[in-house]
């Protein structure tokens, strides 16, 4: 899984690099894995108010996309082990990653 959110280094921020482009990063990904599925991941994070929770996003994705992964139960993992001021927030955070995949 890859999460599509750009992060330019050091080295492309001082113009002494170049960062490469969201497509030559894809195809590079596709050759690396065809199995692959790309996620706006810290997009939608940001979109729901709180772009750390792009890693909850991105287990929600891979619960749709991997049948290693039972949604219900990682879902119930990801309730169990939030704490409290959290809850809700991973909760859709989770929901909008399996909608995402």
């Amino acid at each position: 899984m890859l999460n599509l959110y750009l992060v330019p280094t050091a080295y492309t921020n001082l113009g002494i690099d170049r960062y490469p482009s969201e497509e030559e990063i894809v195809d590079a990904a596709r050759k690396a894995c065809e199995r692959g599925y790309e996620i706006a991941a810290t997009y939608k994070a940001a979109e729901l108010g709180n772009p750390q929770m792009a890693n909850v996003v991105m287990l929600g994705a891979l619960s749709k996309v991997d049948d290693f992964f039972d949604r219900n139960g990682v879902r119930s993992l990801v309730e169990r082990l939030s704490p409290a001021n959290l809850l809700e927030d991973n909760l859709q955070s989770f929901d909008a990653g399996f909608e995402l995949a």
